[in-house]
């Protein structure tokens, strides 16, 4: 996912990467979204699900919403960190518009949370199938020989 090109297919979507708390999702999205800012051919965009959450609000109360989703749906790859904070009727929708129109329109969407998007209480049905329908990956606790390595 880092290192691909715009127009190249995309093979999982969304990739959703879940693991618990301090086994390095943030690390990897960032990493992820590093590297393919780095290459300049392609606009990746990390943000936190808070982040989309106060970005949605604030496009709301400025009555900017609309250039608010087309500045989101104008990048290639959107990076969602810590999805089980995203909270609200109204967000969760956005959010899966934005879900949606990203992944019809062939970008890739990488989100990461603490739990597989079935265990999100607070996860609108449509939205936790959209995200079960990529490619749901855990990560797992590096064993004593990878951490020392």
């Amino acid at each position: 996912i880092a290192e691909g090109r715009r127009g190249d297919a995309v093979m999982f979507n969304p990739l959703y990467i879940h693991a618990g708390v301090g086994l390095g999702k943030t690390h990897l999205l960032q990493a992820v979204t590093w590297a393919g800012n780095s290459g300049n051919e392609r606009k990746v965009l990390y943000l936190t699900a808070e982040k989309f959450m106060y970005g949605f609000v604030a496009a709301l109360k400025t009555q900017t919403a609309l250039a608010f989703k087309e500045a989101l749906r104008g990048i290639d790859v959107l990076v969602i960190d810590d999805l089980q904070f995203l909270q609200g009727k109204s967000t969760q929708a956005e959010f899966c518009h934005t879900l949606n129109a990203l992944i019809d329109a062939g970008r890739q969407v990488v989100i990461a949370a603490d739990r597989p998007p079935s265990d999100l209480e607070n996860l609108d049905d449509r939205v936790s199938s959209r995200l079960a329908g990529g490619l749901v990956v855990e990560m797992g606790s590096l064993g004593e020989e990878q951490r020392h390595g």
